[in-house]
C-alpha cells in the first residue's frame, strides 16, 4: 500500500525540520536503549522466509537489533505447543494464524492486552490482545510448459481440475495437515455449498493421487519442478516463482482466492518486559508496507493493495475458528474416504 501525504510549509520549514530531527534522534536513542535493556525478546513464529525477513529488518531499522530472537515452527506444531503450554510458553511474542490465537485466548486466557493498532478494515475484528500483520491468499498456479506438453487448457476454476485430463497432474495440500489446504476448501464451500464441495473434493483427491501433500508449500514445489501441471498453494509463492523466471502463471480461479490472516500476540507472563509490547507494535504497524509487497491483502483502512494483488481476494462468511476448521476437516475426510 502506498500513500502520499504532502505537507507544504513556508516560513516555519527550517524550524519544523530541526524539531523533527530532534524528535527522531530522541526516538532512535530511546529504541536503542530499549533494545539493550534486559534479555532478548523470544518470538515463536510460523512465518515463512519472506515474512520473517521483513520482520527482522523492520525491527533492526527501528532500533531493536540484537533485542529479539525468532524461533520457527510449522503452523500446526506451533498451535499444539501454544495450547499445551499456555502462559508457560517459553516465548514473549507469538506470530501465528489469527484463528489459532483467538482459540488459544478463549481456552487459555494466555495473551495480554497491549496497544494494538486500530483502524482495521471491516473484515477484521479489533482485539486488545492480538493484531493481524499479514493476509495469505490461496490460489491456483500452472506450469505453462507442462500444460503445453500435455495439450491441456488452463483451468479457470478449482472445479475444472476434477476433469479426467488432469488425472495425475494436479497437486494440493490436505486440509488434515495444512491451513493452506483450508483456503481451497473455503473457496469450494462458499461457491458450491458443503454437499457439492465434498463431491468436488472427492474428484480432486482422485486426480491428485500421490500429489495430495501434507505440506502447504509442497504443491508449489511440485508445479515449479514440472511434476504436475497445476497446483493449489499460497499465491505469493507462485508470484515469486514467476519473478524468478520459472514457467509459472498464477490463475485467479472463479471460486475466488480466500484469505487467512496471521497475527502477533503478547504472552501473558507474570512479568512482561516493556520492550516486548513495543516490539509487538513495530511488527503490527511498521512492517505493513514491505509485507504488502509479498502479501497484498489490505488490513488497515487507507491501505492500497500492491500491484500483484489478485483482485479476487475473498473472506469466508463465518468467523474462522478451530471449531469451523474441525467441521470442514470432517467434510474433507468424507471426501477422501469416497475417493479411496
Amino acid at each position: 500500500m502506498n500513500f502520499k501525504k504532502i505537507i507544504t510549509t513556508t516560513a516555519i520549514i527550517s524550524l519544523s525540520v530541526t524539531g523533527l530531527l530532534a524528535l527522531s534522534a530522541c526516538s532512535s536513542s530511546k529504541a536503542s536503549k530499549d533494545a539493550t535493556s534486559g534479555k532478548e525478546v523470544v518470538i515463536y513464529t510460523n512465518a515463512d522466509k519472506e515474512a520473517e525477513t521483513v520482520m527482522k529488518k523492520t525491527l533492526d531499522d527501528n532500533g531493536y537489533k540484537g533485542a529479539y530472537k525468532f524461533v520457527d515452527f510449522g503452523s500446526a506444531d506451533l498451535n499444539t505447543k501454544v495450547n499445551a503450554e499456555g502462559t508457560n510458553l517459553q516465548a514473549d511474542l507469538v506470530t501465528l494464524s489469527t484463528f489459532y490465537i483467538d482459540s488459544a485466548q478463549k481456552s487459555k486466557d494466555m495473551f495480554a492486552d497491549w496497544k494494538t493498532p486500530g483502524n482495521l478494515l471491516d473484515n477484521f475484528k479489533q482485539e486488545g490482545f492480538q493484531s493481524p500483520i499479514l493476509g495469505l491468499e490461496g490460489s491456483l498456479m500452472v506450469n505453462t510448459a507442462v500444460l503445453k506438453s500435455k495439450g491441456l487448457a488452463k483451468p479457470s476454476s478449482i472445479k475444472d481440475l476434477t476433469k479426467p485430463e488432469y488425472k495425475g497432474l494436479i497437486s494440493f495440500p490436505s486440509l488434515e495437515t495444512s491451513t493452506t489446504g483450508w483456503l481451497m476448501v473455503q473457496a469450494l464451500i462458499s461457491k458450491y455449498g458443503e454437499v457439492e464441495a465434498q463431491n468436488i473434493l472427492t474428484g480432486l483427491i482422485k486426480n491428485a493421487g500421490a500429489h495430495l501433500t501434507s505440506s502447504g508449500s509442497a504443491p508449489v514445489q511440485d508445479v515449479t519442478s514440472g511434476q504436475v501441471a497445476v497446483a493449489f498453494g499460497l499465491r505469493q509463492q507462485g508470484v515469486e516463482a514467476q519473478k524468478q523466471g520459472q514457467p509459472i502463471e498464477v490463475i485467479n480461479a472463479s471460486e475466488g482466492n480466500y484469505v487467512l490472516t496471521e497475527s502477533v500476540a503478547v504472552v501473558k507472563h507474570k512479568d512482561i518486559k516493556d520492550k516486548t509490547e513495543k516490539i509487538a507494535e513495530v511488527l503490527a504497524t511498521k512492517t505493513r508496507k514491505d509485507l504488502m509487497g509479498y502479501y497484498p491483502p489490505a488490513i488497515f483502512k487507507g491501505e492500497q493493495e500492491s500491484n500483484n494483488e489478485s483482485l479476487r481476494g475473498e473472506y469466508f462468511d463465518k468467523p474462522l475458528s478451530t471449531d469451523l476448521l474441525k467441521s470442514q476437516i470432517q467434510i474433507f475426510e468424507k471426501a477422501k474416504a469416497a475417493a479411496n
